[in-house]
């Protein structure tokens, strides 16, 4: 059995820290989403070959407004887009529009969010770079909290002279404050809601960024039914912190601000507080703190000393006990004793109805995946070259990682039975299993699961995006180091103490790679991993790369289990993955060795 298992890891076996990759490409199988190869597609330049030109900068430093900011610039040649003038559009709001446009090649519709490149407010017309800083930060936002299934997906960007376009998934169920507005749900049914408002502000926090609007107009369902997933969008206020810094910028939406915001003095714990408001109007139907002026200025006061009434006779004997301590708990004006979206998750009123906290593996393949999805590219591919050679290593964690029942879900996914998931197997594979995932939510997720970007799952990269990381990290972390040191190594093709741009582009960029697709891929991995921008990873910012942070739990994600039932075969062996012991070289993406020179 254990060499059956081996067998899987063919034909993009464990080239890294001694395996040498064997490469071939199949024949079929391939999954070419939306016409275009699915990684290129998401990273912003599928089927093109115009040169990307960097963000133009003026002799005083400061970014041309309405001029070129990198992206693509091929938006009418791959998608439909209607005339703005003479149709209605899906959303209007002070930064934009958003219409529906549908890819010329298959006809699948998106949602396109088209926002001007110069301020549209006096305000931030003072300074048009920090506003064109913004809106390249929304992106990078979405892109990197984006493969989560509890978020609009993004799955291109483009620009012209005056505008940035913004290609998403397309939610046909509308904004979840349209259902508050009608009134008619269960308690039940807020509690999953805020279940899944929850796991996206659990899910930024522990990536440290702050959302900084929720509220219900920011969350849109995917379908029309009554059990639809819901999603998260606009992430045009959300920003990135470093843990203990204090933000000052007020920003949001006035009746859903945290008191420490309305005083100019907060953190993340500002999104568990917008939350209580949410989960005080999905109960109540009205907001705990308003005007009926309208005035703003009554409303920050109110934030700041009205108490929230919890005590009347609706909240008494129409609303449960465990509803009202949940929201009491978080609006609390007390950002320290606040419950914190992990916290939350964990209540009894939010897990009642839903999944059990110790989810088996089987039941959290979805959670997985979407996790997995999240890591930023360079990590998950040096985490698929680790996987095996970890477990050959070190027989232990074949038990924790549960490397058996990995294998056999491998296997009943594995239709052809040829080592190889395709997108359709994917599909059948979950879908037989008893999870509830759209179609193009799996696409989304292979295509991050594809971390060779050959259009199928070897068992390898099903392996790495399997196993718990933060789970290995804490039950054997001495071993898990050694392997990112060696890694590291490897990649320190120089001896010099750091990981060049050459290294990434030969373990990362494929044969059919242009130039310039090759570049913007080292690009954006030395922007994930180089922390002091200084053109080189360290040591050190290997290690933060390859680190999963204790507080990104799977339990934030969305289960999606509609009614579980996957056999599991019972296997013998003792979890240990065999592969074949060579050298310890790291061959590139065209299969020659990258030996030290």
């Amino acid at each position: 059995m254990m060499a059956s298992m081996a067998s899987l890891s063919t034909p993009y076996s464990s080239s890294f820290l001694g395996q040498k990759e064997v490469r071939s490409t199949p024949t079929s199988g391939k999954v070419f989403l939306r016409g275009a190869h699915p990684t290129k597609a998401m990273y912003g330049w599928a089927n093109s070959r115009s040169k990307r030109k960097p963000p133009p900068v003026a002799a005083d430093g400061v970014l041309n407004v309405g001029k070129d900011l990198g992206f693509r610039r091929d938006l009418h040649e791959h998608y439909t887009v209607p005339d703005p003038q003479t149709t209605v559009p899906l959303g209007m709001g002070s930064y934009g529009v958003v219409m529906k446009v549908s890819c010329k090649e298959t006809g699948t519709e998106y949602a396109m969010k088209s926002i001007p490149k110069t301020p549209p407010n006096k305000r931030e017309s003072k300074s048009p770079n920090a506003y064109l800083q913004k809106l390249e930060n929304e992106v990078k936002v979405m892109q990197h909290v984006g493969p989560s299934l509890n978020v609009v997906y993004l799955y291109n960007v483009f620009e012209d002279d005056t505008h940035i376009h913004l290609v998403l998934e397309y939610c046909r169920g509308g904004e979840l404050w349209r259902r508050i507005r009608n009134g008619k749900y269960s308690e039940a049914y807020a509690a999953k809601i805020i279940r899944s408002i929850l796991r996206v502000v659990a899910q930024c926090h522990a990536k440290n960024v702050i959302y900084r609007d929720i509220k219900p107009d920011n969350f849109l369902f995917l379908n029309t039914r009554q059990d639809s997933p819901l999603k998260a969008t606009d992430f045009g206020l959300a920003t990135y912190y470093t843990p203990g810094e204090v933000l000052t910028r007020r920003c949001g939406t006035p009746s859903y601000l945290a008191p420490e915001v309305v005083m100019r003095k907060y953190g993340p714990e500002a999104d568990n507080w917008s939350t209580g408001v949410t989960v005080y109007q999905l109960l109540s139907g009205k907001l705990p703190f308003s005007s009926q002026r309208g005035s703003i200025k009554e409303v920050l006061r109110a934030v700041l000393e009205d108490p929230v009434v919890l005590d009347d006779e609706f909240w008494t004997t129409k609303i449960s006990d465990g509803a009202r301590d949940l929201t009491t708990r978080l609006l609390d004006r007390n950002p320290a004793t606040r419950l914190t979206a992990q916290e939350a998750l964990e209540h009894p009123w939010v897990l009642a109805g839903g999944e059990a906290p110790d989810t088996p593996l089987c039941g959290s393949v979805v959670q997985r995946l979407q996790r997995f999805g999240t890591f930023p590219m360079l990590k998950r591919t040096v985490l698929r070259y680790i996987a095996p050679i970890m477990l050959q290593e070190d027989s232990t964690l074949g038990s924790l990682v549960q490397v058996n029942e990995l294998y056999s879900i491998f296997r009943e996914f594995d239709r052809a039975g040829d080592g190889r998931l395709t997108l359709q197997d994917l599909m059948l594979g979950l879908d037989k299993a008893g999870y509830s995932v759209d179609d193009s939510e799996i696409e989304q997720l292979m295509t991050h699961m594809d971390v060779n970007r050959d259009g199928v799952v070897y068992y390898d990269e099903f392996l790495a995006t399997m196993i718990d990381w933060l789970q290995v990290e804490q039950y054997d972390s001495e071993h898990f180091h050694h392997l990112v040191d060696r890694a590291f190594n490897t990649l320190d093709g120089q001896d010099q103490g750091v990981i060049d741009r050459r290294s990434i582009g030969r373990l990362l960029c494929q044969q059919d790679d242009t130039a310039e697709e090759c570049a913007f891929i080292v690009d954006k991995c030395m922007g994930e991993a180089d922390t002091d921008g200084d053109g080189y990873i360290s040591r050190e910012d290997f290690f933060t790369l390859l680190h999963t942070d204790d507080h990104d739990m799977l339990d934030q994600y969305d289960d999606r289990i509609e009614h579980l039932h996957m056999s599991m075969d019972n296997i013998e062996g003792d979890g240990r993955l065999v592969v074949p012991k060579e050298d310890n070289t790291l061959y590139g993406a065209d299969g020659e060795p990258m030996t030290k020179s």
